[in-house]
């Protein structure tokens, strides 16, 4: 269990529980009114309510992976917490001041909750859209990023100067490339894959003949796949 959500957890329990203590010790007498009839733990039960879906929400939150998601799911911690709190207040007020009728604590108890309920569901939904969406641009510009850094590497390898800049071409091709992959270009990305595999193994067993041939060869691929990239917009 995350640490975190653990002491979150620790002072929810203080809260209720301190709020139920509270709620009990008011006497019954006077304008303050604390009889325990039907209405009073009908109001006590919905409040306890609050405090369990805020419990549950606050552990979906903890726990809801990298630091990312969990900036996105702010503003729905923020709105839950506001919730909690209006929603206290009013059952705190219908609970124990007898001039408000019982009815109309449970009214705008009901109104609160629906609201927040709405307003919650509408930021956990768009901070899913907004993830997903990350995820899916992630994942499209993951082949460009990945052979960006390995076309890098291939410069830093190399010790002849002749193929250093040639390879620098090559890093320069694909680091200028449109970083967004699709289906189209899926069969030419499979090619340029496998030729850069090719001209990485030529860096290694310092073949400058195949260095400059396989170099070539990648830059006319990333070119090609640029091209396919832009009839696609």
């Amino acid at each position: 269990m995350n640490k975190h959500f653990k002491i979150y957890a620790a002072i929810w329990f203080v809260v209720l529980l301190s709020f139920s203590i509270v709620i009990f010790a008011i006497p019954s007498n006077g304008v303050i009114s604390a009889k325990h009839d039907a209405a009073f733990w009908g109001g006590y039960v919905f409040v306890a309510i609050s405090y369990v879906a805020q419990l549950l929400y606050a552990c979906a939150f903890f726990n809801s992976g990298g630091k990312e998601k969990k900036f996105l799911n702010t503003a729905g911690v923020y709105i839950s917490y506001m919730a909690l709190i209006i929603i206290t207040v009013v059952g705190f007020l219908c609970m124990a001041v007898a001039i408000i009728p019982r009815w109309t604590g449970v009214v705008i108890c009901v109104i609160t909750s629906g609201i927040y309920c709405s307003t919650i569901l509408k930021a956990t939904l768009a901070s899913g859209i907004i993830s997903d969406t990350g995820d899916k641009v992630k994942r499209n510009t993951e082949f460009i990023n990945k052979l960006t850094s390995q076309a890098e590497v291939l410069v830093l390898k190399a010790d002849d100067d002749a193929a250093k800049a040639m390879l620098k071409k090559v890093y320069e091709a694909i680091r200028y490339s449109d970083a967004v992959s699709n289906d189209s270009v899926l069969k030419t990305e499979e090619q340029l894959s496998a030729k850069f595999d090719e001209l990485s193994k030529a860096v290694q067993d310092e073949n400058k003949e195949a260095i400059e041939r396989l170099s070539n060869e990648v830059i006319l691929l990333a070119e090609e796949r640029n091209r396919i990239c832009r009839l696609q917009k």
